[in-house]
């Protein structure tokens, strides 16, 4: 089925047109592919296979490798943390070692858990980039997004242990690191997709910054404090993100899951410096340094405080979640992730973890309306 994304700006609006619409059902969701288009839909995004809107084209760079008919060369995933599993689960038998993974999602343990549920063996897993966004969107309807606040949009290479297990940064004289695009080799049966991606995400107008990954873990584990103090919070009193700056119980709180982050953080930091450091030494000392410094409590809590201040007039995507009785929330995979982490190092985050299961039960008990009164 032909179709079209209505974006809008600034109340400007024009249409993306030359996307194949299919949709893809899990779990009685529902997952939007937009097949054939330069721009990802409001769930995932792939472009490649044989199937384009646009009359007779050049089969994608996978399906011309010999490596599937309706084989994906990019897929763009923004679908929900607690959701993106199900929606890539679906496309999984188009995705090829030499098909290219963009996940934007809010969170961690998701390329985990992909790696574990979908692609357990490095030799024949798709090339993953991560990727992180401050830009503010919405949607209207289905096909009809909302630019409606600009914003940053980083991302990093995943080292594949089989293929490249260091990635493509090229260290050059004074340790300055190269992104190369050229460094990735054009070979269309690995890694030309990944190329071609990382130079599509570069040419994007929306402020892109591609981050060689160890500093993309720190900005995403940064967020994910952020993201910790704030979305469950405001999705538990039913606030907007302002509505916590100032208020003593809620900067209490945030007080404490960053100081359980931080314990958590520092401690995961350390433990891969104590590998690093049979290779790399000084390198291994020097990022030990950086995340010692990136996740102190204290600065973890003004950037949160922040944040909130900052984006004082929104509702927080949980918040949302909540109101539209979706039945779930990304709180496992933000403070039930650092509980995790916590608990596979014996730490323990007595409020992540309790804050994770607050949210869960509300979750679950949204749009049900409050206990009647009377004798039971």
């Amino acid at each position: 089925m032909e179709d079209s994304i209505l974006y809008e700006r600034e109340n400007v609006k024009w249409k993306e047109q030359g996307f194949t619409l299919e949709e893809h059902h899990a779990k009685g969701l529902v997952f939007d592919s937009l097949l054939g288009g330069n721009s990802s839909g409001p769930g995932v995004g792939a472009k490649g296979g044989s199937t384009r809107s646009q009359g007779a084209q050049a089969p994608g760079i996978c399906a011309a490798a010999g490596l599937g008919r309706d084989a994906i060369d990019s897929l763009i995933v923004s679908s929900k943390a607690d959701t993106t599993l199900d929606a890539i689960k679906s496309l999984s038998k188009r995705l090829t070692p030499a098909s290219t993974v963009v996940l934007l999602q809010n969170g961690q343990g998701v390329l985990d858990l992909l790696n574990t549920r979908l692609f357990p063996d490095p030799e024949t897993r798709p090339n993953f980039i991560i990727a992180s966004t401050t830009h503010g969107a919405y949607r209207r309807n289905r096909l009809h997004v909302v630019h409606a606040a600009f914003g940053t949009l980083n991302f990093a290479i995943v080292p594949n242990p089989a293929r490249a297990p260091r990635g493509y940064e090229h260290l050059l004289v004074q340790n300055h690191k190269l992104l190369d695009v050229g460094a990735i080799p054009s070979d269309p049966h690995s890694t030309l997709t990944l190329q071609r991606t990382v130079a599509t995400l570069l040419s994007l107008p929306l402020n892109v910054t591609w981050q060689p990954i160890r500093e993309m873990q720190l900005t995403v584990l940064k967020k994910l404090v952020v993201n910790a103090c704030i979305n469950p919070l405001t999705a538990l009193a039913e606030c907007r993100n302002g509505d916590l700056f100032g208020n003593g119980p809620a900067t209490d709180t945030m007080r404490s899951i960053c100081a359980e982050a931080s314990t958590v953080l520092i401690a995961q930091a350390r433990a891969a410096a104590a590998r690093d450091r049979l290779d790399d030494p000084e390198g291994a000392e020097e990022r030990l340094a950086q995340a010692e410094e990136v996740f102190k409590p204290g600065g973890l809590l003004s950037e949160a405080l922040d944040v909130a201040r900052l984006t004082s007039q929104n509702i927080s995507s949980m918040l949302q979640d909540i109101q539209s009785n979706r039945g779930s929330t990304e709180v496992e995979f933000i403070n039930g992730y650092i509980a995790a982490l916590g608990e596979s190092m014996r730490i323990p985050t007595p409020v992540n973890l309790n804050l994770a299961r607050l949210v869960t039960l509300k979750a679950t008990r949204a749009g049900r309306g409050p206990i009647r009164r009377g004798v039971f």
